[in-house]
């Protein structure tokens, strides 16, 4: 009886140590045993334990290896996410970089091309700039355009003017009171402003629809600071011709322009080309003559940034093929007849900018028009 109760702990202990093999198998049968033979019938799964154990194969060690890809996983993770943030910045960068690159000319649509005209011959070259003069687009401040932020002309309606004000010489006058603008837009103009006294004395002043057709008399400041616009439209030159280079004119106009954006930061600011004179005055008039207009609104054009400052020329609306204002819609070769001033106005409304949704509202129906056209 002793005998028999002697062997029981030593059964149990077996009993026992197969039981924890076979669990120790069954645990493992996915891990570190996958690749042995699981067929219950053949090997129980307590003696591929001591396979592994002969083959150097301990339970947990497929544990530790799911441990360590997943840290090499989570590695590779970070060296990617590491890498592509890494491309991300070059990529950056590098677009940085380009759009910091000076913009030398404008994508077709942004601004009006200077219209070209004859040269006679008989320009008086004390006012035009020394010979060789280029007129590359100004890279400073409020001037210089940025890659890629360019907005495109397009055709707009009346509405678009009602928060426009036009500043300008007795031709912006002439503007006023024949165009159907007359009552829509404001206007501050005088017969023989420049760039020189813009801001000096008081302009004959047109206030918008509502307020009564005849002009009172107001400055620039006081207009300008009293009151919110959208768009500035400014045309000046005519009167400068005879008065320095036109590397004085641009210096100076540059100078107006920078005062304007002061005046009204948010406004889009049109820089209007002079209009050209007739081939009776062109060709005879050593000051007064399109050779020296087309060469300071080269000057001029060079001011635009196509962001929100933008170089418009009329002249292609009422010159001929040689740049010359056609001679039916001019009395004295300089100004426009009254009945001409619409083509002015057809102008302004086929060359607008819209840039964003205040201004597509301003704009009306007609603001719509996609890029370049």
């Amino acid at each position: 009886m002793k005998r028999k109760n002697s062997r029981m702990p030593l059964t149990v202990s077996i009993v026992l140590t197969g039981a924890i093999l076979t669990l120790i198998g069954y645990i493992n049968r996915r891990g570190s045993y996958r690749d042995y033979d699981q067929n219950v019938l053949k090997h129980p799964l307590f003696t591929i334990v001591f396979q592994g154990l002969h083959d150097g194969v301990k339970p947990g060690d497929e544990a530790k290896s799911v441990v360590e890809a997943r840290q090499q996983e989570q590695i590779r993770q970070q060296e990617e996410a590491a890498r592509k943030k890494a491309e991300e910045e070059a990529k950056a960068a590098a677009e940085a970089a380009r759009k910091a690159e000076p913009v030398t000319e404008f994508p077709e649509g942004v601004n009006s091309p200077v219209v070209q005209a004859v040269s006679y011959g008989n320009e008086d070259r004390n006012y035009l700039a020394p010979e060789g003069t280029t007129w590359p687009l100004q890279q400073d401040g409020i001037f210089r355009p940025i890659q890629d932020e360019f907005y495109y002309l397009q055709s707009v309606d009346d509405s678009y003017f009602t928060d426009a004000v036009f500043i300008g010489d007795s031709r912006t006058n002439g503007l006023a009171a024949y165009s159907d603008l007359a009552g829509i837009g404001t206007f501050l103009a005088e017969d023989g402003l420049s760039v020189y006294k813009v801001f000096d004395a008081p302009l004959l002043y047109y206030a918008a629809a509502g307020s009564s057709p005849d002009p009172s008399k107001a400055t620039v400041q006081e207009v300008l600071s009293g009151h919110s616009f959208g768009k500035v439209y400014l045309c000046l030159g005519i009167n400068e011709l005879g008065t320095g280079t036109t590397v004085d004119f641009q210096n100076e106009y540059k100078q107006v322009v920078e005062q304007l954006r002061t005046l009204q930061p948010d406004a889009i600011i049109y820089l209007q080309g002079i209009m050209h004179v007739s081939k009776a005055v062109a060709s005879t008039d050593p000051v007064i003559n399109n050779t020296n207009i087309v060469e300071k609104n080269t000057a001029v054009s060079a001011l635009a940034n196509g962001r929100d400052i933008f170089y418009i020329d009329m002249n292609s609306s009422v010159c001929d093929e040689d740049g010359n204002v056609l001679p039916e819609l001019t009395g004295d070769g300089v100004h426009l007849k009254a009945s001409a001033y619409a083509k002015w106005y057809e102008f302004l409304k086929d060359n607008a900018i819209v840039r964003d949704e205040t201004d597509r509202e301003a704009a009306g129906e007609s603001g719509t028009g996609s890029p370049g056209q």
